[in-house]
């Protein structure tokens, strides 16, 4: 069955050159049983030390681990039953592909059913044929595959991953996503999982916790945090985002009007994080929901083209506020029709959006 995971105000200290620095500070979080959450930020965040206080590799300064109701905080990793699959695979060149996979039943001591449970398991990732190789005759995806093998072998209630496909190209990272999240939902297992690609904590999570310097940013589904961003760094680093500096001048039924060089522009106040009405304010919209004004567009702001790059079936442009040259500029994701041309640098034209597609934030 699959077990529920609690960390209660988890925190990791170092001393460097004299002084001391938190890696982790004060880490709140519950798994539900059989969920895939994700650790997500930028390297030096605190999600691999996070993850390997789970694991048990390293010791908490202070707080609890709790698995299935039950403090771990302070038993041994081998004494956990986690699974912990690495960044660089870590296997056994010298020993067949069965070898590896059966390697931890046998420091067990469970050798009953011992081929039938390697050959199932390897069956689970589907390397039912490649038991009598060696790693160095495997592809790195089937070798990341064989270290999921050994670890699921072994039956964990928790399943940690750190950066498991950092090191494939970009097409196996994709099918290896998918294996993945499928092998973690047909066993139905609770899985925590380390990566810096937003794409694959997107596309592979029940939920994401966004990490940085150590603390959370925010936890929620993908389509939350993309949608409603509670602070301008997750706005920024989950996908793409244009972070507009104005004011709140009202407040409405959920929508705000935000004031920026002299326009008032209409959309959805951040729930998580609201500034209040007669304060400064962020305006987060993405660029694939900015479009060239038309006729009728009610949410429109003056915007000079400074640059342009052409995607084949979108156009990327650059844009900039009056007001703002100095800042980073706006982009704007349009697609491209053929028969259109391209708007010349230093154009002046009219971007809008629709009020659901922005949302309201504090600085």
């Amino acid at each position: 069955m699959p077990v529920s995971l609690a960390l209660k105000d988890l925190t990791r200290r170092y001393v460097k050159d004299g002084e001391e620095f938190t890696a982790v500070g004060g880490v709140n979080l519950a798994v539900e049983p059989g969920e895939f959450l994700t650790f997500l930020g930028p390297s030096g965040c605190g999600k691999t030390t996070t993850l390997r206080m789970v694991a048990g590799f390293e010791t908490p300064s202070s707080g609890t681990i709790e698995v299935g109701g039950r403090d771990v905080t302070r038993v041994p990793a081998n004494e956990r039953n986690m699974g912990f699959v690495f960044q660089n695979y870590a296997l056994f060149p010298h020993m067949r592909i069965f070898d590896n996979v059966a390697y931890g039943l046998r420091i067990r001591g469970e050798t009953k059913d011992l081929e039938k449970k390697v050959r199932d398991a390897l069956a689970m990732v589907g390397l039912e044929k490649a038991e009598h190789r060696y790693p160095n005759q495997l592809s790195g995806g089937e070798q990341q595959r064989v270290a999921l093998a050994r670890v699921l072998i072994l039956r964990p209630s928790v399943l940690l991953m750190d950066e498991p496909l950092s090191n494939l190209d970009a097409k196996l990272r994709l099918h290896m996503r998918t294996e993945i999240r499928r092998i973690q939902q047909e066993l139905e297992i609770t899985c925590l999982y380390v990566t810096h690609d937003q794409k694959e904590a997107l596309t592979m999570s029940d939920r994401i916790m966004v990490m940085n310097h150590g603390h959370i940013e925010q936890i929620g589904t993908p389509m939350h945090l993309y949608e409603d961003p509670a602070t301008p760094f997750v706005a920024d680093f989950i996908g793409q985002a244009n972070l507009i500096r104005g004011k709140l001048a009202r407040e409405e039924a959920g929508y705000g009007d935000f004031t920026v060089e002299g326009r008032t522009v209409r959309a959805r106040m951040g729930r998580q994080n609201p500034p209040k009405v007669g304060e400064d304010a962020l305006l987060v919209i993405r660029p694939e929901n900015l479009r060239i004004a038309a006729e009728g567009d009610a949410n429109r702001v003056p915007v000079t083209v400074v640059n342009r790059l052409f995607e084949g079936d979108r156009i990327s442009y650059e844009v900039v506020l009056p007001g703002h040259e100095k800042e980073k500029p706006i982009e704007m994701s349009v697609p491209f029709l053929p028969g259109t041309g391209l708007i010349e640098t230093g154009t002046g034209l009219e971007a809008s959006f629709i009020p659901e597609a922005g949302v309201i934030i504090r600085p």
